[in-house]
């Protein structure tokens, strides 16, 4: 069995509709160390005994439940599987439809079984290696990529020039003239009108480049990367009409980079963002405090994810709520965790917030806003605000 990094993308698949429930959620932690036997398999083992009672209580037949389990059997029996010592292993398992994950960190081991994946154990994961797109531009060449922190893949774009040459107003054989970075933007340095006309080009052949890379994004955020020298970038950056333009760049020439390096490069810009994102939306959420925009009440929360007015949710990194959420009053009765009518609480709230757009930020107790176990940053305030 294949086993997956978490990322942005895979989460995307995870959350689509075409799977049908129920659905499983297993989390076990494995042993490093190889000389160790890891205590996984026998994890593994015993969460397909508790579906399988679960599954069978739902009013199903012994032999549909065999059928359904039948994918988390196989990868019991993958020696290999056990064999690959990744700090924990995720099962996610719909009718006839088995994903695994690996790991960075051992998670607690806990078994799941709803009307969705629970998720909320994975978005600290997510943090570490979303999908980005990657734009490598030189005078010669320009290529898009898509990737996260186990790969990078060209992709193909239609009318994407194939070097400054395509977009020219003079003969390509005129020198490059130099361009310097200065406090006000990049500065021209030539003779007249070849300055002016340089600039031109330049201006042309990056409006030429967003207007073909564009479709490629489908309307989504993920942010872009820029690669390239460090004249074109502050120039690019005029023309740009990606909302997700990173402010931040690799530095050189691509055409001097294999894709390996510019990954490598890249996962090294990224975590630097990504460390910095939860700061930033935290204080967002401060700088919103008193208008009506941040919330801490779990009851308003889950309602207000559902109908997609959660812009961000930070939850405190281990904690679980379990509970019977009513759709239809917005009320919440707190139960155990065996009520198999209930479900993590903490988790419904992430999973309406990551479907409806928002982020998810599983941070340190100490560092939710408002001394709380969970709040929400929202994009506006809700008509009844007066009621909460």
């Amino acid at each position: 069995m294949n086993l997956q990094a978490f990322t942005a993308h895979n989460l995307q698949i995870l959350r689509r509709p075409t799977a049908v429930g129920p659905y499983t959620s297993i989390y076990i932690a494995t042993s490093s160390n190889a000389a160790e036997r890891s205590p996984a398999p026998i994890h593994l083992k015993n969460a397909i005994a508790d579906v399988e009672e679960r599954f069978i209580d739902r009013g199903h037949s012994a032999s549909e439940a065999r059928a359904y389990l039948s994918p988390l059997r196989r990868a019991l029996a993958e020696e290999e599987l056990w064999r690959s010592h990744p700090p924990g292993l995720a099962f996610f398992l719909s009718s006839g439809e088995l994903s695994a994950f690996r790991m960075n960190r051992p998670p607690a081991y806990s078994v799941w079984f709803g009307d969705h994946f629970r998720m909320l154990p994975i978005f600290a994961e997510l943090t570490e290696a979303p999908a980005y797109y990657l734009l490598a531009v030189s005078a010669n060449e320009v290529t898009l990529y898509h990737g996260d922190d186990d790969d990078l893949r060209p992709i193909a774009v239609d009318g994407l020039p194939r070097g400054l040459a395509d977009t020219m107003s003079l003969n390509p054989a005129t020198p490059l003239i130099q361009i310097m970075n200065t406090a006000h933007g990049a500065t021209f340095h030539g003779q007249g009108a070849q300055v002016d006309h340089r600039k031109i080009d330049l201006h042309r052949y990056f409006r030429a480049i967003d207007e073909a890379i564009r479709p490629s994004f489908n309307g989504g955020d993920k942010p872009l990367l820029f690669a390239g020298v460090e004249y074109l970038f502050p120039i690019y950056r005029q023309v740009n009409s990606y909302a997700n333009l990173l402010p931040i760049r690799i530095c050189g020439n691509p055409e001097r980079m294999s894709t390996e390096e510019l990954r490598l490069r890249a996962v090294e810009v990224l975590a630097a963002v990504r460390r910095k994102q939860p700061e930033r939306d935290l204080a967002r959420f401060d700088d919103s405090v008193g208008g009506h925009k941040t919330c801490s009440k779990l009851p308003a929360i889950i309602h207000d994810a559902r109908n997609g007015v959660v812009d961000t949710l930070f939850v405190a990194a281990g904690e679980e709520l379990w509970g019977r959420y009513d759709e239809a009053s917005g009320t919440i009765a707190y139960t155990q965790a065996e009520d198999p009518l209930a479900c993590d609480l903490y988790d419904l709230a992430a999973h309406h917030t990551w479907t409806h757009g928002g982020r998810v930020h599983v941070v340190a107790p100490d560092d939710v806003p408002q001394q709380a176990t969970i709040a929400a940053l929202l994009r506006y305030a809700p008509a009844e605000v007066l009621v909460r």
